[in-house]
């Protein structure tokens, strides 16, 4: 793709597969507009999913909130919002897909911590690819022709 040519980028199973997500996260926002957003669904390290390999999220690198700020503040970008979600484990039981709504209000209460994915909002940071002061320059003395 070229440059600037994008306004929302939605990466879903992408970071947690990466074989390099520095690289990845690099080249997404190469194609980003100035003012573009990314949004990163990834597994959640402390959730139940990310251990389970019947899941999509069983498989790849999982992340904590921690982990995916620094990921992507390196990548140069700027982490606007975060928020949780899947606290209902994967079932087919029809009892507890039933009471899923209330199993998804409860966990957000009680448990945020375990959810099973984390959602991060992250701007295009175009300033911190800039530097904050200009880099000292050193002198070079020649030596002088007598």
């Amino acid at each position: 793709f070229p440059d600037l040519m994008f306004d929302r980028v939605l990466l879903v199973h992408g970071l947690e597969a990466a074989d390099n997500a520095r690289r990845m996260l690099r080249e997404i926002w190469r194609v980003l507009k100035d003012d573009g957003r990314l949004l990163v669904v990834t597994p959640n390290r402390t959730g139940v999913w990310a251990y389970l390999e019947s899941t999509p999220f069983g498989h790849g690198q999982p992340y904590s909130s921690g982990q995916l700020g620094r990921l992507l503040a390196v990548a140069l970008y700027r982490v606007e919002r975060r928020d949780s979600a899947l606290w209902v484990p994967p079932t087919s039981s029809r009892l507890v897909l039933r009471s899923a709504d209330l199993m998804e209000r409860t966990g957000r209460r009680l448990t945020p911590r375990f959810a099973g994915v984390i959602l991060t909002e992250a701007v295009k940071d175009v300033y911190a690819a800039m530097p904050v002061k200009p880099v000292p320059r050193r002198r070079l003395v020649l030596a002088e022709a007598a």
